[in-house]
This record gives C-alpha cells, sequence and structure tokens, in this order.
C-alpha cells in the first residue's frame, strides 16, 4: 500500500540526487532509514563498551 507524503522543495531535490537512475524515492528513503538504524546501532554499541556519553545528546 503506497502513502503520499509531502516534502519541502529542497527535501525533494536532495532525495533526487541521491537517487540512482532504477530507485524509486521509496529505495532512497529505505536506504537512509537503514543507515539511521545502523549508525544507531553502532552509537549504543560504543556506548556499551565504553561507558561513555552518547555524543548525540551534547
Amino acid at each position: 500500500m503506497s502513502k503520499t507524503i509531502k516534502v519541502e522543495e529542497k527535501v525533494y531535490n536532495r532525495l533526487d540526487q541521491l537517487r540512482g537512475k532504477r530507485e524509486t524515492f521509496s529505495d532512497v528513503v529505505d536506504k537512509l532509514l537503514t543507515t539511521k538504524e545502523g549508525v544507531d546501532t553502532m552509537l549504543l554499541v560504543w556506548h556499551n563498551q565504553y561507558g561513555e556519553r552518547d555524543p548525540r545528546e551534547k
């Protein structure tokens, strides 16, 4: 099921720049979300291993 979301023109243009020839905007957003989840996981591992505060909480 598809849903429409509204984004500002500058966001649309940035997503379009990231999009490959055969990629949809959904593909780009999915890759970005997967990357964010990976970074969040890496930060959690770092925090658990070294006991330091999450650098995003500054």
